[in-house]
């Protein structure tokens, strides 16, 4: 079941982009392990205390996106960018690659 007939050429050799399969694979593996082992595994227990974790995680999570915005800017906005509507530019052309990524990592 492939869809590269629709598919961008240049992510056909990526990971997991060659067939829905393993999409529909890892969402049923996830959605049994949140419906079903999660809830037996925390049945007795107390809930984690997760509050420095996530103080750091979104410590990082706000660098991350500042980097990705400054990208933005750098590569599209303040370089090549028209605030006219523009064609999706899929050419290998390295700046294109670089603000396709950081608006597909947002």
């Amino acid at each position: 079941m492939t869809l590269t007939f629709i598919s961008d050429p240049r992510v056909v050799e990526y990971p997991l982009m060659t067939s829905v399969l393993p999409t529909i694979y890892f969402s049923t593996i996830y959605l049994i392990f949140i419906k079903l082992v999660g809830p037996a595994w925390m049945r007795n227990k107390e809930p984690y205390n997760l509050r420095h974790v996530m103080v750091v995680y979104n410590i990082f999570l706000v660098g991350v996106n500042g980097w990705i915005s400054l990208n933005i800017m750098k590569n599209g906005w303040l370089r090549t960018y028209s605030w006219r509507c523009e064609p999706i530019d899929t050419s290998n052309n390295p700046v294109a690659l670089k603000v396709s990524c950081s608006f597909t990592n947002k």
